[in-house]
């Protein structure tokens, strides 16, 4: 696969490197960008030199009666845009979007308004001191190649409706406003507390927001916690199974080898007790479990008892597996365990090597992704300036 990403680079290279050469030629035109359009800058290369020179070329230039026309056709398109969230000029109820020129238009444009105190130049509108409706007017002015353009939009902004609450706050408002504005010349505003005879009192604005965004974590974070506890236990448990299953065939071939040295059961599980609690790795815990079985038999319990608990205490299947064989063994006197054994041994490891090459094809799908990826950076790479150099 990585050849294949490496040649498919090549390739890439060597197409994009023709392409980009057969794109050389001798120009002596260059397509100007439309009235209206932003200026373009080109690269061209001075041959004899080998020098990369940089040109601005500039959109064409409109005659007057073109520049007419174009201003003609842009109010209606302008109309539309300036009006922004409103539906009409006769109902002008939230601010207006004020550009400074429109795209596919060359005119340079500034607005002022007659009634500031209504709809300012920036196109804001404030409604709150109304009490009926006023009328306004926003002058525009266009400029384009030492020409200028006027023209003026008629809008009518109607004053609030507000309910005796809202009147109520509004006059808060508008009494809270004017007595800041004369106190700025002193180092503290005190506050007003009466309005048309009616006591005001002002409290300090508590945000509660805190106390829920806790009582959501406590009511969330438990379960969180508890969800991560048993994920952390799931992991030991796993990491631990595979421990147990890797050391289990070395533990059967051992198993065997004793058996077909003469050893009992009991007496051959006792010697692989004793192996492995001298070694280290997934083999010490496997000898920890031996030794509790061992441990088992010696307070009393019966050798099947024992044999269940330890197959229990492995939590693996291939151990319970086991424990079924060698009760069936202790029945049958031990008539060909060990040939048992090694053809558990070698079922066994034949399992562990598909197992293994099935875990290097997963590893080798994932590593396809980051190797797309790179491909794909490559070709980015290549792709990205031959586009940009049209």
């Amino acid at each position: 696969m990585f050849m294949k990403v490496v040649l498919g680079g090549l390739l890439l290279l060597l197409l994009q490197g023709t392409a980009l050469y057969l794109q050389k030629e001798k120009i002596t035109v260059l397509e100007r960008p439309e009235a209206g359009e932003a200026s373009d800058t080109r690269q061209l290369l001075l041959e004899k030199e080998e020098a990369v020179v940089s040109v601005e070329i500039h959109p064409r230039e409109m005659t007057k009666e073109e520049a007419d026309e174009s201003f003609e056709a842009l109010l209606p398109v302008l109309e539309q845009i300036i009006l922004g969230e409103n539906e009409s000029f006769a109902e002008v109820m939230h601010n207006l979007a004020l550009p400074e020129n429109v795209d596919g238009y060359p005119f340079t444009l500034s607005w002022s308004s007659l009634n500031p105190e209504v709809i300012s130049s920036e196109g804001e509108v404030n409604r709150e001191e109304l009490t009926e409706d006023a009328q306004a007017q926003l002058r525009l002015k266009a400029d384009y190649g030492g020409w200028q353009w006027y023209c003026t939009f008629e809008m009518t902004v109607p004053a609030p409706l507000w309910d005796s609450e809202q009147a109520y706050i509004h006059m808060v408002e508008s009494l809270l406003r004017e007595s800041e504005e004369e106190s700025r010349g002193e180092g503290q505003w005190e506050i007003p507390d009466t309005l048309e005879e009616n006591t005001l009192d002002f409290y300090r604005v508590v945000d509660y927001s805190s106390l829920l965004w806790l009582a959501i974590l406590l009511v969330v974070l438990p379960p969180l916690l508890w969800v991560a506890k048993d994920h952390d236990l799931w992991e030991k448990r796993k990491k631990r199974r595979e421990r147990m299953r890797d050391a289990y065939p070395e533990f059967i071939s051992r198993l065997a080898l004793y058996i077909a040295a003469g050893l009992n059961l009991q007496r051959a599980l006792a010697e692989c007790a004793a192996d492995y609690q001298q070694d280290f790795g997934q083999e010490k815990l496997l000898g920890r479990e031996l030794s509790e079985c061992m441990k088992r038999m010696k307070d009393g319990y019966s050798f099947y008892q024992a044999l269940d608990a330890f197959a229990e205490a492995c939590d693996e299947e291939h151990y319970k597996k086991l424990a079924g064989l060698l009760r069936q063994a202790e029945k049958n006197s031990m008539r060909g365990l060990a040939h048992m054994l090694e053809q558990e041994a070698a079922a066994v490891q034949e399992e562990q090597r598909r197992d293994s090459r099935a875990r290097g094809d997963r590893i080798s799908d994932k590593l396809l992704g980051p190797m797309m990826l790179q491909l794909a950076i490559v070709m980015g790479l290549i792709m990205v300036p031959a586009f940009l150099s049209f």
